[in-house]
């Protein structure tokens, strides 16, 4: 059997496969990176509303709001309690971590500044404080959506389009 193979070929192949497969990724990271700030977002407008009805109905304090955080953020919240003794301190050290789970900066600079002043105020003045927030994360939450809309697909597109072009190049 004679075949058309020359010296390299399987150097080239593995290559492009490495080429499209790094570029594919990467599109998708880009994608998942979007939907997942807009899942955050979402999580934080809920953990403004539960706050808003903690302080409305109950008169929860700030410390007793945080033990009743859920999803990203209280998950953040509850380890930097552990490690602190100030519930301001471990607010600002979630506020921290934020970056690192998928959060922009806008919303985490929201989130610290609330946490700064919550608990500092009576409970109108909290509500009042919660709901200023909770309208801009609204906001922040239906541009990014809307953004995410947009263009999740096209990084997933363009990543396997470029992984697609490097490959033939490198073929």
């Amino acid at each position: 059997w004679k075949t058309d193979r020359k010296p390299g070929d399987e150097m080239r192949t593995a290559a492009a496969l490495a080429a499209f497969a790094l570029c594919a990724v990467a599109g998708m990271r880009k994608s998942a990176a979007l939907r997942r700030r807009v899942e955050i977002l979402g999580e934080l407008r809920t953990m403004l509303r539960m706050f808003s009805i903690g302080i409305r109905c109950c008169a929860l304090t700030l410390g007793e709001l945080c033990e009743k955080a859920d999803g990203r953020f209280g998950t953040l919240l509850h380890t930097a309690a552990e490690n602190s003794a100030d519930i301001h301190a471990a607010w600002d050290g979630a506020c921290t971590e934020m970056r690192r789970i998928g959060c922009g900066a806008e919303e985490t600079e929201l989130i610290r500044s609330l946490g700064a002043k919550l608990g500092t105020s009576d409970c109108a003045g909290q509500e009042q404080l919660i709901e200023m927030h909770y309208e801009r994360i609204s906001a922040l939450y239906e541009a990014v959506s809307a953004d995410c809309a947009k263009k999740a697909k096209m990084f997933r597109s363009v990543g396997f389009l470029c992984g697609a072009g490097a490959a033939v190049m490198i073929i």
